[in-house]
């Protein structure tokens, strides 16, 4: 295994160093790979009209506050300022994506994850950090500063900027994850990601266990419990788009929920009786992972060239 460390380091040098970086000297998209989103001009900031889930009560606030609170949110406040400022970017152009397809609802963004992305209102946020508040809001409020407004945009409108925690080494297509077309969702190589203490999850589950969990998903388990799972369909990232589950065909992201898996890229193996699970990553894995964003800040990236990295064949959009 130690051998393996300095090529890893190589390999996550020219990958997600080096490449940003070329990618900055030419402004026209290249359809082959990641480029750094460039300057053109767009609409003034404005801002968003929020649904709180719990209260169903909408509330308008102002951008920057709702990045701010996204951020927070999203993306540990201890991460590189670069990192945060990519969270701040994406933030902003996922709510403008929203906006845009919300036009004739009463809200434009909720303000959670399950739907939309995570948000953290005020005292959420004072709850959660405690004495930490202040300075966690001081940090990402200014990253939040230094580039609101700004917005990545594939064909001049704000593209459906998703985001991750950790990937499983190369994100993955949203064509593949979600069935949509997206262009500028395209799997890239998160090298970084495998560095990240947690990249790694253990599932170990009893046969009668198994079968308690995949009930969850109407799946009756009958048999021998080796003969259960079969036919494992994956992306070329990994994560598991089917396997056969008992004669049924059943979606990798169902069998992720029902066994409250990290992720839906995964191996599974029945060794010793038992069914043991090996997770990689946490989240989707589609668009920029937050942990390959802080690992590229890390070692000098800026956030244009991290977005660049994560977001294909876009260009960043300055506020007029």
């Amino acid at each position: 295994m130690k051998g393996l460390y300095p090529i890893s380091v190589l390999i996550i040098f020219i990958c997600m160093v080096l490449f940003p970086l070329l990618s900055m000297n030419d402004p026209t998209p290249s359809a082959s790979g990641p480029q750094a989103p460039q300057s053109s001009p767009t609409a003034d900031v404005g801002g968003f009209r929020i649904l709180n889930t719990e209260t169903e009560k909408v509330t308008e606030i102002s951008a920057r506050d709702y990045c701010i609170g996204v951020v927070l949110a999203e993306m540990p406040a201890e991460y590189e300022i670069e990192a945060l400022k990519a969270q701040s970017v994406v933030a902003y152009t996922y709510a403008k994506y929203k906006a845009n397809i919300r036009k004739n609802e009463k809200y434009d963004v909720t303000d959670t994850y399950l739907s939309d992305q995570a948000f953290l209102w005020e005292q959420e946020a004072r709850d959660r950090f405690g004495e930490n508040y202040q300075a966690y809001y001081k940090k990402v409020s200014s990253a939040v500063d230094s580039v609101l407004g700004q917005m990545i945009t594939y064909d001049g409108q704000p593209i459906l900027a998703a985001c991750h925690s950790i990937s499983g080494g190369r994100t993955e297509s949203a064509e593949k994850i979600w069935g949509g077309s997206y262009p500028y969702l395209q799997p890239v190589e998160s090298v970084g990601d495998v560095l990240n203490p947690d990249y790694l999850s253990e599932v170990t589950l009893t046969p009668d266990e198994m079968s308690s969990k995949l009930k969850e998903i109407s799946v009756t388990t009958e048999g021998s419990a080796d003969g259960w799972f079969s036919e494992f369909k994956k992306t070329d990232s990994g994560t598991v788009l089917t396997a056969n589950v008992c004669g049924h065909e059943i979606k990798g992201s169902d069998i992720r929920t029902a066994l409250g898996l990290r992720s839906s890229n995964f191996d599974l193996e029945l060794k010793d009786g038992n069914f043991h699970l090996a997770v990689r990553g946490y989240g989707h894995g589609v668009g920029m992972s937050q942990y390959g964003a802080q690992f590229m800040a890390e070692q000098g990236s800026t956030y244009t060239e991290i977005l660049g990295w994560y977001f294909t064949n876009c260009r960043l959009a300055q506020p007029s």
